[in-house]
């Protein structure tokens, strides 16, 4: 998929310049990856209105995907995988660490000494 071919249909009955412009950034491949502030430059938008575009796009089954890198589309099946799994790895992590608190909660009800973990 080119991103020349990449249109908002299905989102709006006529996308809006700034719309076009936004689908123009988004190039294939993750080596094209743009990042979140530079496309938010771009187009004049906040870094939270790219987040909602993102979401609408994935939503309407675009395969936008993010790494580290920024934005892009997918080039190929094994590159959406790569994404769901980069996804799922961050997703276990922050379950870890979210269990990791809880339990450190549990160990601690009164009040957390941090004279303890200084050196």
């Amino acid at each position: 998929m080119k991103s020349e071919r990449l249109t908002v249909k299905g989102l709006y009955p006529e996308p809006s310049e700034n719309w076009q412009r936004f689908i123009s950034l988004l190039q294939v491949g993750e080596e094209n990856a743009i990042h979140m502030k530079a496309l938010a430059d771009s187009v004049g938008m906040t870094t939270s209105a790219i987040r909602h575009r993102i979401r609408l796009l994935k939503k309407a089954g675009y395969p936008v995907c993010s790494s580290r890198h920024g934005y892009y589309i997918a080039k190929d099946k094994a590159e959406l995988m790569q994404s769901v799994d980069a996804h799922l790895k961050a997703t276990v992590t922050r379950f870890v660490t979210v269990k990791e608190i809880r339990r450190s909660l549990n160990e601690n009800d009164d009040q957390i000494n941090l004279e303890e973990y200084r050196e």
